[in-house]
């Protein structure tokens, strides 16, 4: 079984709770995945998955959403649901462009299970477990409270 962990960034040395969840996984024969916006080049214990990054200067932002897209196009069915899981919502089709550029480094991932370690960073990636068929966990600590 394949879990992906969803982080703001990878855990720091004294940051023992989800060193020891991803260990007691791993121990258990699970597959684990971190997926994360910032990367510490220290962290070794499972495979990172980083977010596109979000670029200031326009003409860059476009030259990434594009190199972005592109990768997308070998996972176009998860792409397709999203899309269409997003539309059900309400989403705008610029909201919606945003949140796959936002998300393509999990919507490219084979997961049986999408944990969101904070309910803050899920907040735009709601529908992202159903469309690549993994089911979904968040966990609410005080930082969301």
């Amino acid at each position: 079984m394949h879990i992906g962990i969803v982080l703001s960034q990878t855990p720091g040395y004294s940051e023992t709770f989800f060193t020891s969840k991803i260990k007691g996984l791993q121990a258990a024969g699970f597959k684990v995945t971190l997926f994360v916006q910032k990367h510490r080049p220290e962290f070794t214990l499972c495979p990172v998955e980083v977010a596109p990054k979000v670029r200031s200067l326009m003409p860059l932002q476009l030259l990434a959403m594009g190199v972005v897209f592109t990768s997308l196009l070998l996972h176009l069915g998860t792409v397709k649901r999203f899309i269409k899981l997003e539309r059900n919502e309400g989403t705008a089709t610029a909201e919606i462009l945003k949140k796959v550029y936002l998300n393509a480094h999990i919507l490219k991932a084979k997961l049986d299970w999408l944990h969101f370690g904070f309910a803050t960073v899920a907040v735009g990636s709601e529908c992202v477990a159903k469309a690549i068929g993994a089911k979904m966990g968040v966990s609410f600590r005080g930082f969301d409270m």
